[in-house]
């Protein structure tokens, strides 16, 4: 991840900067570039299309995954790093964000192998259970093979409060945030300057950091070279427990749950319900022109996934939910600087638990620090 060649840029007089850095997205990504660039100093505006607390990309919700447990050793890097940063930004607002959990893989014997390889190169933690004896553990969940038990650094982010965190945190250091703003164009005008154009008129910044999840491409088309991007509609969904089991007497004693082959991730929600979805199995859509609504065929087979898997939970009774991928063709993530651009996008709905990390990657393309490969 590293500048690459200046674009052609307008030949139009140049104007001063109104900030250093203007973010382009207030999701978690670009919440986070801008708490990054607000605490070095830097004048940063923050802008989003829409206002606080919308459902329309990928970042709402009550919960996602933080794991370490990545058979790429890049990414298991990349969660290492956030780690502390997630207890940085914690300590700095107040908030709690991340809870312990712990976190199984199971399923693909060859999947959940390279994982625990890579857990072991890196001096990670972690355990082989026989899967009856995870089943006695956890009661009201079923495994597929020998299961992959890593206790302390797994658990569960709480979504829309983390984004709050990193906007409140920006602020704090002296970020600025104008919402709802749609950014209607980026006009280039060389290798320092950039001007960023809204309803409300145009704004000037030596740099632009764009982090607008399924509308990069739609807003950086002809500007940056991007990989293919590929927006889903994803539509996980709630369960209620049957029967709380007597050890379960907390959402944090079920950890959160990857089940390889099927490609299902789970966790539980503070208020005592599963979250269980498909990985990036959802219909392709346009972020404008979205439903919301689950399609039938996929719901249906979530329910009978957890009617075979989590005997604890009910299936007949889920509370649908939906949220975006932006997905690049091999799930890497895209983080670069052409010009003054900066870009990060495709993060192929396994992002958020590396947010504070991915976020000073950004902030450091920003200020024209050297950025090594992610994670490393």
């Amino acid at each position: 991840m590293s500048p690459a060649s200046p674009l052609p840029c307008s030949r139009a007089p140049l104007v001063r900067p109104d900030v250093d850095v203007i973010v382009v997205g207030a999701g978690v990504m670009g919440a986070a570039a801008a708490w990054q660039v607000a605490r070095s100093g830097r004048r940063v505006l923050l802008v989003d299309r829409f206002a606080a607390g919308h459902t329309h990309g990928a970042s709402h919700g009550a919960s996602r995954i933080y794991r370490q447990a990545y058979g790429s050793a890049r990414y298991l890097r990349l969660a290492t790093d956030a780690l502390p940063l997630w207890r940085e930004l914690e300590a700095e607002t107040g908030a709690a964000l991340l809870t312990t959990t712990g976190g199984v893989d199971h399923g693909d014997p060859a999947s959940v192998a390279e994982i625990a390889a890579t857990l072991a190169a890196h001096d990670v933690p972690h355990a082989w259970l026989d899967p009856d004896r995870a089943a006695l553990l956890w009661p009201g969940m079923r495994f597929d093979g020998p299961v992959l038990h890593q206790p302390d650094r797994a658990g569960r982010i709480a979504a829309d409060q983390a984004v709050a965190a990193f906007i409140a945190a920006a602020r704090g250091h002296g970020a600025e945030v104008r919402r709802p703003l749609a950014v209607t164009e980026i006009d280039i005008r060389g290798d320092d300057q950039v001007r960023v154009r809204t309803p409300d008129g145009v704004l000037g910044a030596r740099r632009v950091i764009v982090a607008a999840g399924a509308w990069s491409a739609k807003l950086l088309g002809g500007i940056v070279a991007l990989p293919p991007l590929r927006v889903t509609q994803e539509q996980p969904a709630y369960f209620p427990f049957r029967v709380r089991p007597p050890c379960v007497a907390r959402a944090d004693d079920w950890p959160i749950f990857i089940h390889h082959g099927p490609g299902v991730y789970g966790l539980t929600d503070p208020c005592g319900e599963v979250k269980v979805g498909f990985h990036g199995t959802g219909p392709v859509c346009d972020p404008d022109r979205r439903t919301f609504t689950p399609e039938p065929e996929g719901l249906r087979r979530l329910q009978d996934y957890v009617a075979a898997w989590l005997p604890g939970l009910d299936p007949g009774r889920p509370t649908p939910i939906s949220c975006t991928y932006t997905s690049t063709s091999d799930a890497e993530f895209f983080l670069e600087r052409h010009g003054p651009v900066v870009v990060g996008a495709g993060f192929s709905g396994h992002g958020f638990k590396h947010a504070p990390a991915v976020g000073r990657i950004l902030a450091d393309l920003a200020a024209d620090r050297a950025v090594v490969e992610v994670g490393a």
